[in-house]
């Protein structure tokens, strides 16, 4: 964490002299684990469990997030695994990774064929949506070669009936009972880009 800090000193120094940041805001305070429960606070309880994202990252984890009643899964990098399949099944929200290349482009590139390999392709997601079942299932750090993104929304849908979507910034999700997705807005000058509650109030 020293390295951290001797890193980042320079941006902190001039932005703490000429910005609002609040010393308490550029703390670091850590806490290393291995898997279990690494948060539970006003009922708010966060469970981290290992993933697969190839034998040279490791550790790796996902996380499960739980608050009255609702889950929320977060895949992290990562291939099928089971760490996945077991905390995910049944969540109300899945928000999971995924890639995918051209056969072309796979058949010519080793790299891509790597880096493939560590990730969760369309198929294997359709796997895991069919295994699993959350409410809503999101798709984010999308990674493709010669593929669009629409062509990997419709591998991953090919005969489940669940719902899946592909997340972008700024989109906002409800989760209730009922599970909503707001869309980004395009930022307005000079507009906060943390997204209040009261932005949806018309809705």
């Amino acid at each position: 964490m020293d390295g951290l800090r001797e890193l980042h000193h320079f941006d902190i120094s001039v932005r703490s002299r000429h910005e609002t940041a609040e010393p308490a805001g550029r703390a670091i305070d850590v806490h290393e684990f291995i898997g279990g429960t690494v948060f539970e606070e006003d009922g708010v309880k966060v469970t981290a469990f290992p993933v697969d994202h190839g034998p040279d990252v490791h550790p790796a984890f996902g996380f499960r997030i739980e608050c009255n009643g609702r889950s929320i899964v977060l895949s992290g990098d990562t291939t099928l695994c089971d760490g996945v399949l077991e905390q995910a099944k049944g969540c109300d929200l899945l928000v999971h990774e995924i890639a995918a290349a051209s056969s072309a482009q796979l058949a010519a590139n080793e790299i891509t064929r790597r880096v493939i390999s560590i990730h969760t392709d369309p198929q294997q997601m359709n796997e895991i949506c069919r295994r699993t079942w959350p409410r809503l299932t999101l798709l984010n750090h999308i990674s493709v070669w010669r593929v669009t993104q629409y062509d990997i929304l419709a591998k991953v849908r090919h005969g489940y009936d669940g719902e899946v979507e592909l997340a972008h910034d700024r989109m906002e999700v409800l989760v209730g009972d009922e599970m909503r997705v707001f869309p980004p807005d395009p930022p307005v000058a000079g507009e906060d880009l943390i997204v209040s509650d009261t932005h949806r109030s018309n809705d």
